[in-house]
């Protein structure tokens, strides 16, 4: 009987030849119509990889091809981040305990980053807090210009409301999608809460 180790599909491993790395599995979710441009998650091997937000859904589907070549789409909401994204986009505020829940791809983020992007979760729907405001939660006061770097680098806005994040007294500063797509964004949310319109 041959002493030779053999691959999951029979053939010999040759010296020196590596095994191949597993292929991974990249579901997008139906893109869902926000306040500003159009978004999906994308998630790898079930794990929340990436919020896409683009301005126009075609230039959403021209990134998502670009960038997750050979992606699934998934049908229907399928559960899971997607949904929670139609939520917002339906007006509705997500239950802190649905984020915690959220299986994300930290390994993409550095320490610090994750620290930011906890506390960032906890800001409430409506409620924009500063850049020094949310460092000193994150036990940095002083650090606003270091946590807005990390914002400007969110893998997953929306879901992790970057656009909540303001300048000192109010001033609409730092966002890449622009300054009206933050201002939208809050209107959006002051505006439900203020008809009474937000639901859980």
């Amino acid at each position: 009987m041959s002493k030779k180790k053999r691959s999951e599909v029979g053939e010999p491993i040759l010296p020196g030849r590596k095994t191949p790395p597993a292929v991974k599995s990249t579901v997008c979710s139906r893109p869902v119509s926000l306040p500003f441009g159009f978004a999906c998650t994308v998630t790898v091997d079930g794990r929340l990889h990436a919020v896409e937000w683009e301005i126009s859904l075609k230039r959403l589907k021209s990134v998502l091809s670009s960038k997750y070549p050979g992606f699934t789409a998934q049908q229907g909401r399928g559960g899971g981040p997607g949904t929670l994204l139609q939520s917002y986009a339906d007006g509705k505020v997500i239950p802190q305990e649905r984020i915690d829940a959220i299986p994300f791809a930290w390994e993409r983020v550095r320490p610090f980053s994750r620290r930011v992007f906890t506390e960032l979760a906890k800001i409430s729907y409506g409620t924009p807090v500063s850049y020094g405001e949310l460092a000193t939660r994150c036990g940095r006061p002083g650090a606003a210009r270091a946590v807005g770097s990390v914002l400007s680098r969110n893998p997953w806005p929306i879901l992790l409301p970057c656009h909540r994040v303001i300048g000192a007294g109010g001033e609409m500063v730092g966002f890449g999608k622009g300054i009206w797509a933050k201002e939208r964004l809050i209107r959006f949310e002051k505006d439900r809460l203020a008809r009474g319109r937000v639901a859980q």
